[in-house]
């Protein structure tokens, strides 16, 4: 297992029973500065492999993921679309590399092979934004789906809508999802990140 936050600012809370949809927030994390929200209209553009870059940049791609050393002792999301806020509850965290540009993000559960599974996503999608192909078949706009809290040095990365935008170069994320039961030994989960193109990259399968 990675590192995690409980060193880098949020509060560690007692164990509270999941409530789904509460909506309730109890602090704002500290964010980082906004760089704005560059995404045009979704499409459903999809792809597996590393994203087009410039001659200097290296290609969009998710790389190492591990599970945070806190995963399920810290509380970095809440259950609901939007703003970025804490409610209580342990959530799941994980550790991801990951090179941009992206302009959203989002953890899947998957099956052993790394094939969706369980309808079950966290992302960086909100209100209305259109969710790409193949994560739309259940869930067409983010607000269908539960939050992503994205970190990077102990700074939040989402912007005041809950959406992210990740530049380019590589960067050391840590992210978090509230738990819905899924945070357990012999689940699997994936890694995603959507390019400025609309298309998309997988991370490599992650067992809890």
């Amino acid at each position: 297992m990675g590192g995690g936050l409980a060193g880098c600012g949020l509060t560690q809370v007692g164990t509270l029973e999941p409530e789904l949809d509460s909506g309730g927030a109890e602090a704002t994390p500290r964010r980082a500065v906004d760089g704005g929200d560059p995404r045009d209209a979704a499409s459903d553009a999809t792809g597996d492999a590393a994203g087009d870059a410039g001659p200097d940049e290296p290609p969009t791609a998710v790389g190492a993921t591990s599970i945070a050393a806190d995963s399920l002792r810290i509380d970095t999301t809440r259950f609901a679309d939007g703003p970025i806020t804490v409610d209580g509850v342990f959530d799941g965290s994980f550790q991801v590399e990951v090179t941009g540009p992206a302009i959203a993000m989002a953890l899947v559960r998957t099956d052993a092979a790394g094939a969706l599974a369980f309808n079950q996503q966290w992302d960086t999608w909100v209100g209305t934004d259109v969710i790409p192909a193949p994560f739309n078949a259940v869930f067409a706009t983010g607000s269908r789906t539960y939050q992503l809290a994205v970190y990077e040095k102990g700074l939040l990365l989402n912007d005041d809508t809950g959406r992210v935008s990740i530049p380019a170069g590589t960067h050391s994320l840590v992210i978090g999802g509230s738990n819905v039961g899924s945070f357990v030994a012999g689940s699997y989960f994936r890694v995603v990140l959507q390019r400025p193109d609309q298309t998309v990259v997988w991370g490599p399968i992650l067992a809890y």
